[in-house]
């Protein structure tokens, strides 16, 4: 009976930790102010954003399923459109002309999980 038990919680917890690493919840500040906050895996049809800012400053947004980019923008620069669509923690979009900074927090576990000697 113990070994029925102490099964039972191992599986509920390895499916509750694999649903947590899917996750994936994109935060779009502007002036560093929260103003959306997208769960990328809810999302079944692509759409876009428009995101208006100081002195006639736009940047325009694609959320698809699982990824977020910026795709049209008033900057000079247009390292923001370079980055291209970003679909993990690892990186974020960033336009600095406009003070947009769009990144992805996901709760996957990138720690280093031992040292070899």
């Amino acid at each position: 009976m113990l070994i029925l038990i102490t099964s039972t919680v191992a599986v509920l917890a390895i499916n509750n930790n694999a649903k947590n690493q899917d996750e994936k919840i994109a935060r779009i500040y502007q002036d560093k102010k929260l103003i959306y906050t997208i769960d990328l895996n809810s999302v079944k049809e692509t759409y876009r954003l428009t995101i208006d800012g100081e002195d006639k400053s736009e940047n325009l947004v694609e959320v698809r399923n699982g990824s977020i980019g910026i795709i049209e923008a008033s900057c000079t620069d247009h390292i923001c459109i370079d980055t291209g669509f970003i679909d993990n923690s690892s990186v974020p979009v960033v336009c600095l002309p406009n003070k947009i900074i769009i990144e992805i927090s996901d709760n996957t576990d990138n720690s280093i999980d031992a040292v070899a000697n």
